[in-house]
């Protein structure tokens, strides 16, 4: 029995090898230096009893500080969600991502294949392609479910949930009503966003 494989896969597993060869090990030999010399410095990162260096207890120091002063004005704000309302942690947020943005930009901050070490040649980035007919599939077969359901069922355990969530009963057995009655998770949600409204959140400049 011949079990040699065709030409056309024998020519692409070359092409692999030649691409491993060109590509792939130059980058294994920069990662390997790269350890290398992460471990050398490793070494002096400790005292003589174990305990991080002096520097690194300076910066562990810092980083406690940083927190417990992001503690200190949560609490000053009357809480988590006062400070939300204030938007506190949305404020924070922003001037983190703007900080960060700005040193990639200055290379302060250095991101392999963004700032350095990126690849001269174009990158093809493969794009989902959905399938066209599935929004029609998926809508008959919603239809159908409509139109074979018990939809008076449906509406008692949707109204039922919709007077808990008006409550302080649990919602979930209410849900699960729902589900086993086949109510969608478009009905479910709406009568959460006819109780509750829809959140907006403030933009805080």
């Amino acid at each position: 029995m011949d079990f040699r494989l065709p030409a056309e896969i024998t020519a692409k597993l070359a092409e692999l090898d030649a691409f491993i060869e060109a590509e792939i090990k130059p980058l294994e030999r920069e990662n390997m230096q790269f350890f290398d010399h992460r471990r050398e410095h490793a070494r002096t990162d400790w005292d003589n009893d174990g305990r991080p260096r002096p520097e690194w207890r300076a910066l562990i120091s810092e980083m406690e500080r940083r927190a417990y002063d992001m503690f200190k004005q949560i609490n000053n704000f009357g809480g988590v969600i006062k400070a939300i309302e204030a938007g506190y942690f949305q404020r924070e947020i922003a001037e983190s991502a703007f900080r960060y943005q700005r040193e990639i930009d200055q290379q302060k901050r250095i991101i392999v294949g963004v700032n350095e070490y990126q690849m001269n040649e174009p990158i093809a980035i493969p794009i989902l392609q959905m399938d066209p007919d599935g929004e029609r599939k998926q809508n008959a077969r919603l239809a159908e479910l409509r139109q074979t359901r018990d939809n008076e069922r449906v509406g008692v355990t949707l109204s039922a949930l919709r007077e808990a969530a008006r409550g302080t009963a649990n919602t979930m057995p209410f849900i699960l009503d729902a589900v086993k009655a086949y109510a969608t998770l478009q009905e479910i949600t709406d009568v959460f966003r006819d109780v509750f409204g829809v959140y907006q959140e403030p933009v805080i400049v």
